[in-house]
């Protein structure tokens, strides 16, 4: 076929001429589909694990070594080979994540332990379906997180992108195949790059080779007017031109030959909020480690690649003073049995631990080292400490500056606690803990500080709706770690609270944000403790009957329940692991009253 045939019986013509009606050569100028840029320039980059990473081999707890000897003895890290972490006598990372360990120890790591869902699913490809839409596992949702918050950030997507006043990918994955996570409600938000040889075809406009036959030939021209079809080829190659990267990257690595094309298209200027790449492998059943030497062998060769890659695209970015507006997490569809198998290898599990990296994190460790049976069998698994939803959540709040209620949208209308993952402010307060207690209609909100050098006041906000928050009071800064409370009436109904904090020189940072439920009933409900350590008493009076108390850990099981008859009771919470809990109150006309406890030894 000649080639002016070709474009005849094609619509591939048009399409390389324009994209929504919008000419390529003509994306600088005003036009009918022109939006208003709706994004805070910050970026985040996704690390997909792909596989199901081992954790416990990852993130290794050094206070459960004799646990992990009984369990793993055959795939197990030396301890003296463990690499420490600054500040943590009882956690340390695997011996090939020297980079790591040293982004760590310069403040640039959150490690959040413990992550998964409520009945996990250990099918890898359900299992990422999950992961990708945010949803229960019970749910099966045709679009994803990104996609949802593409949706959210740019209305109209994708078909009114790209616009004059937005002319870059909403979103950029690396891989043989779109995941599920860019799909909006009207499509994918996203622009796929198949394979490093694909983004060099693009940026160089050149098409891989075909045969040098007349049907070769005819091959070649397809394949370069299908590349030219792409609405955003224009972009990424102006800003692959623009942009360069400032560090020598590991060779023979695939994640780091994807973290330098990304680091190369932000320098070169690309507004993309979210970039997605993949480092492939982490299914390993067998072979794990070397049976002579543990600490190395075909895991270690994986998260020392990972290891690598990232210290080289956070120097990159460090380098070219791009930090501050980027951030990484690590994530996979799931983790690994605690007990290992016959083969040198593990098989699939439950919680692993998520990675979040970057200038802007709060350098820390959330939770504790798993709790692992002293006897284990192969139907043992980690315990959820977090769900994964709690760090998309953080993430879209925190980093993205979305509002509650929108980042409650994309999570399905759930709101999920808040971590204190970033440093959202060079403030010098570091709080431990924000908590409060419902009595009747009055709130009492408790926090606790870590370090207040130089901080001057908080001020608490309020809000019925959570967008609209007003100031209801100040508290002085002490000048040094300490405990406040302060006790407010709010209207009945939700009601919600942040703390504003406010160093000498008045910049200022904001807490989690706290969500109640308040009833004016006849009843008066005084839960204390908060935090409790050995036990949570819980005093009501007023009740008609019985009253039902229930505490429910953040995977929504019920631990602990005792009947209280209008006096007070002591609920025991000793040997519960730290982390957030709910307090149901149930009385005899099914009222239901909730508070939030933390948990804290």
């Amino acid at each position: 076929m000649k080639r002016r045939d070709f474009l005849k019986a094609t619509s591939l013509a048009s399409l390389a001429l324009s994209v929504n009606g919008i000419p390529i050569h003509a994306f600088g100028q005003e036009g009918e589909h022109s939006k208003t840029r709706n994004s805070n320039g910050k970026i985040l980059v996704l690390i997909r694990l792909s596989g199901g990473n081992d954790g416990l081999n990852t993130v290794i707890s050094l206070d459960r070594y004799s646990e992990l000897s009984n369990a793993r003895s055959n795939i197990l890290i030396p301890s003296t080979a463990v690499l420490p972490l600054s500040g943590s006598s009882t956690t340390g990372l695997h011996p090939a994540m020297t980079a790591l360990k040293n982004m760590y120890n310069n403040g640039k790591v959150n490690i959040v332990q413990g992550v998964s869902y409520p009945d996990p699913n250990y099918s890898h490809f359900r299992a990422s379906d999950i992961y990708s839409s945010a949803s229960d596992a019970s749910m099966f949702l045709n679009t994803g997180w990104i996609g949802r918050f593409i949706d959210s950030q740019f209305p109209g997507a994708p078909s009114a992108y790209p616009s004059p006043t937005f002319q870059d990918p909403l979103s950029i994955e690396i891989g043989s195949v779109t995941s599920s996570v860019l799909v909006g409600s009207q499509g994918l938000n996203g622009f796929t790059i198949s394979d490093i040889d694909n983004f060099y075809n693009i940026t160089m406009g050149t098409v891989d080779p075909a045969p040098s036959t007349r049907g070769g030939n005819e091959l070649t021209y397809v394949r370069f007017i299908a590349q030219q079809t792409q609405a955003y080829t224009v972009r990424i190659q102006t800003a692959s031109l623009a942009g360069s990267n400032s560090v020598t990257y590991p060779t023979g690595n695939e994640l780091a030959d994807q973290l330098k094309i990304v680091a190369k298209l932000i320098s070169g200027g690309l507004n993309t909020p979210v970039y997605i790449v993949t480092l492939n492998g982490f299914d390993t059943h067998s072979l794990q480690v070397d049976p002579g030497n543990h600490a190395i062998g075909y895991h270690a060769d994986l998260l020392g690649a990972l290891s690598d890659a990232i210290g080289a695209f956070q120097l990159d970015l460090e380098t070219q003073n791009l930090d501050n507006k980027v951030t990484g997490l690590t994530f996979s569809e799931f983790g690994r049995r605690i007990i290992s198998n016959g083969s040198d290898g593990t098989d699939h599990g439950e919680a692993a631990p998520m990675i979040v990296f970057g200038s802007a994190v709060n350098p820390s460790i959330l939770g504790t080292s798993p709790v692992l049976p002293a006897v284990p069998t192969v139907d043992d698994n980690i315990p959820m400490q977090h769900d994964f939803r709690q760090v998309y959540s953080t993430i879209l709040t925190d980093w993205f500056g979305m509002s509650q209620t929108s980042v409650n949208t994309i999570m399905n209308g759930t709101a999920y606690q808040w971590l204190p993952i970033f440093a959202t402010t060079p403030l010098p307060i570091r709080l431990l803990s924000f908590t409060s207690d419902v009595k009747r209609c009055e709130v009492t909100l408790h926090w606790e500080s870590s370090s207040e050098v130089n901080a001057d006041h908080y001020e608490i906000l309020y809000s019925s709706n959570g967008e609209d928050y007003m100031s209801v009071g100040n508290v002085a800064c002490r000048g040094f770690s300490s405990t406040y409370t302060f006790d407010h009436t709010p209207k009945e109904g939700m009601a919600f609270y942040k703390l504003k904090m406010f160093d000498i020189d008045m910049k200022a940072g904001f807490s989690q944000v706290l969500s109640l439920n308040i009833s004016c009933n006849d009843s008066v409900v005084h839960v204390y403790p908060n935090p409790a350590d050995m036990a949570l008493h819980v005093d009501v009076k007023g009740q008609k009957g019985m009253v039902l108390l229930a505490l429910v850990n953040a995977d929504g099981r019920i631990v602990k329940t005792v009947v209280n008859q209008n006096d007070n009771s002591i609920i025991d919470t000793k040997n519960l692991p730290d982390g957030y809990y709910s307090l149901v109150m149930t009385n005899a006309d099914g009222h239901k009253e909730f508070h939030k406890i933390l948990v804290k030894h």
